[in-house]
């Protein structure tokens, strides 16, 4: 008696301090990492406020979210509006990292079901420790839910299987087990149906193979068949549900799905092993001999030990691969770790398996005596000393890629501010990064350049090059170095040249990930390190106009302090406040649609600098061509010129002559009348040109 007190002490004692590591890495700088392209749908949801049961009766019209299922974020939603909680991106992620500490609960739960309380326990420890796990538990989306639920399936399939094929009835309390495991994998995200279908027919090949003419059969099929239709037919009365499974497999979606996966160069055959060591130690000195450790130990308790256990997790694993490899081959996606997150459970408890009950088998045959004991707890401080450091770094990134934060914090820092900073991808302005506003840049694209076909057609790289050329004091931001891989594109180099200046943005902790091989997406792997390592080209306004004189450019004009940027499309999307946006809707009512055109905006006054690069002073013309869209503007001149624009009319300006002498020059443009008309007035080109000098007759 005392004795089995004294081990149900150590056990709960060690479950504790278990599920306080996992929480820890499920919690620590929750809010440290930017958010990623598909991850801020969850953001949006949140800070819109959207009433949770309008998530499952209008999921596409408040989310857009196709190929998605709604109860993660209803969890999210139900969380931050009972507790009224600030919309911080760690309170954002909290619901989610709390199925990540309650995987590691029911993995142990789990663990002490398959094999025993020690087994359980190390099994808890790995999942805790595990980078992949960590990752999705403090990722705002969809998997962390979806792997509670595939951990409850390994529970609960451990506890079925068993009763089917030693002949018992399956009971309530494994039914209503059953029922949750199939709530939580099914409704979480689409690619659970998968785990879901292979227990289907696993159960049912048991039953068949097992209790087929038995009293237990007909029970089994009704304690089986209830969680089954209570859980599953429901969703098959919403229009997400596996009804846009099937639909994708006709989308023409898929066919551009083939284009990227063939773009991108990926195979089942190199899937596998990025899979193994993405769930396990990664790709590192210490991992690699682990796995190998982990494979012999596997190799033997499979030749040796012949356990139905074994055999039920190998199915369920085999299974989910060869269901990924159709579904992923029909729907043309990426070959990604998260679409058969199902069989990670059901792997993890495979390696344990390997490293802390075959050993034990294998060593106790030997003779070592007391020796094998001790080989046996290294083995297990080893493979858990070899998840615990990656995790911690997996805490630590400040992207998933992309350092959104740190990017939007230099360039509001360190910029002046209205500069536009010219992103190379098109969706990442009013989108990625949308998300992280800028308070004083205006991150902008040109045109779209997504997908190939389209970046090719329009010739995007001169395009960006007029606009770099247009405004001079703009900056690039090379963040996914598009289309860089594709042979027929390749690597630009010419910003190199243009700019002067350059700052790097490394996501540290990511880099190292992909290192180890432990990333768990696929862009942490890019060839050309595009998003972990984000490059920022900008010049100075003594940069261009060195730049000027070396080319012998005499006189030019630069924006200064007080310009405003406004482009439709993105003022349409919110981007630039409600007052551009309502301008911009007006105008597209009287039939404009030239949505991707460009322009300065000056509002009550803004600074233009003067530039003469000769040694000597000497006469100049401003020329400012603009357009007014609400109303008519008057704008007066550091000279005392005056001008007036009327709405709708492209008026050109010339100011002048001007004396300027050598260097840079402020020149100052203000509206008198801004107290009483806030029309803000579009500049399209500012130039400086030579002049005439004034002839006093």
């Amino acid at each position: 008696m005392q004795e089995t007190r004294r081990q149900d002490i150590f056990t709960w004692g060690a479950l504790a301090l278990i599920i306080a590591a996992g929480a820890f890495l499920r919690l620590h700088d929750l809010g440290l990492s930017a958010f990623r392209g598909d991850t801020i749908l969850l953001k949006s949801l949140a800070e819109s406020r959207v009433a949770p049961f309008l998530l499952f009766t209008k999921w596409f019209e408040v989310s857009g979210a196709a190929g998605q299922m709604p109860m993660p974020a209803f969890v999210m939603q139900a969380f931050l509006g009972v507790t009224g909680i600030a919309l911080t991106p760690a309170a954002i992620r909290f619901p989610y990292a709390l199925f990540g500490i309650l995987s590691v609960a029911a993995a142990f739960w789990a663990g002490r079901s398959f094999a025993g309380r020690g087994f359980g326990l190390f099994y808890a420890a790995l999942f805790a420790l595990n980078p992949f796990h960590v990752y999705y538990s403090r990722e705002a989306y969809f998997y962390s839910a979806l792997m509670f639920g595939y951990t409850l399936y390994f529970w609960s399939a451990i506890l079925v299987s068993r009763k089917l094929w030693n002949g018992d009835v399956v009971t309530t309390r494994e039914a209503v087990l059953l029922g949750l495991a199939l709530f939580f994998t099914a409704w979480s995200q689409m690619s659970g149906l998968l785990l879901c279908f292979a227990g289907g027919v696993c159960f049912l090949v048991l039953l068949l193979r097992f209790q087929k003419g038995t009293d237990a059969f007909w029970k089994n099929i009704r304690m089986l068949a209830v969680p089954h239709v209570v859980v599953l037919l429901p969703l098959l009365l919403f229009p997400w549900g596996p009804r846009q499974f099937l639909d994708h497999f006709t989308s023409g979606n898929k066919d551009m799905g083939a284009k990227v996966v063939e773009l991108a160069g990926e195979t089942f055959a190199g899937f596998i092993p990025k899979l193994i060591v993405q769930f396990s130690w990664g790709f590192t000195w210490w991992g690699l001999p682990l796995i190998a450790l982990a494979a012999l130990g596997l190799a033997w308790a499979f030749w040796k030990m012949r356990s139905r256990e074994l055999w039920l997790l190998a199915y369920f694993i085999v299974s989910q691969v060869l269901l990924f490899a159709v579904t992923r081959a029909a729907l043309g996606s990426l070959y990604e770790s998260r679409y058969i997150a199902g069989m990670f459970p059901f792997f993890l408890a495979l390696l344990t398996f390997a490293v802390y009950s075959a050993p034990r088998d294998l060593l106790g045959m030997m003779p070592i005596g007391p020796v094998a004991p001790a080989i046996a707890a290294v083995l297990c401080a080893a493979a858990l000393a070899g998840s615990a450091y990656p995790a911690y770094v997996t805490t630590q990134l400040t992207g998933k890629p992309a350092p959104y934060y740190d990017i939007v914090s230099w360039c509001d820092g360190n910029l002046p501010p209205g500069t536009p900073v010219l992103v190379d991808r098109w969706f990442e302005p009013w989108n990625e990064l949308k998300a992280h506003p800028a308070e004083k840049v205006a991150f902008t694209f040109v045109i779209p350049n997504e997908p190939i076909d389209v970046f090719k057609q329009h010739n995007w790289r001169a395009v960006a090059q007029q606009f770099l050329n247009r405004y001079p004091d703009a900056a690039y931001l090379e963040l996914a170095k598009t289309y860089w891989e594709a042979p027929e594109i390749g690597p630009w180099h010419w910003p190199r040249r243009y700019f002067k200046r350059h700052v790097a943005f490394t996501n540290e902790a990511g880099l190292k990930l992909r290192n180890w091989g432990l990333a768990t997406r696929g862009d942490f792997y890019a060839a050309t390190t595009n998003r972990t390592i984000v490059d920022l080209f900008y010049n100075l306004p003594e940069d261009v106009f060195n730049k000027a004189r070396e080319e012998r450019i005499r006189y030019l004009a630069l924006y200064g302090a007080g310009w405003k940027y406004t482009k439709p499309f993105l003022a349409l999307q919110g981007l630039e406040g409600p007052a551009y946006r309502a301008m911009w809707e007006q105008v597209m009512q009287s039939g404009f649609r030239q949505v991707y055109m460009d322009w300065r905006v000056l509002e009550e006054g803004a600074e233009l600098i003067l530039c003469n690069t000769s040694a000597q002073p000497g006469p100049a013309k401003l020329v400012i061509s603009g357009v007014t869209l609400t109303g008519t503007k008057q704008v007066k001149a550091a000279n005392g010129e005056t001008k007036s624009f009327p709405p709708g009319q492209r008026v050109v300006w010339e100011i002048g002559p001007i004396e300027l002498q050598p260097g840079q020059s402020p020149w100052k443009l203000r509206d008198p009348l801004w107290s009483l008309n806030t029309t803000p007035l579009l500049v399209e080109q500012v130039s400086l040109q030579p002049a005439e000098p004034n002839v006093t007759p």
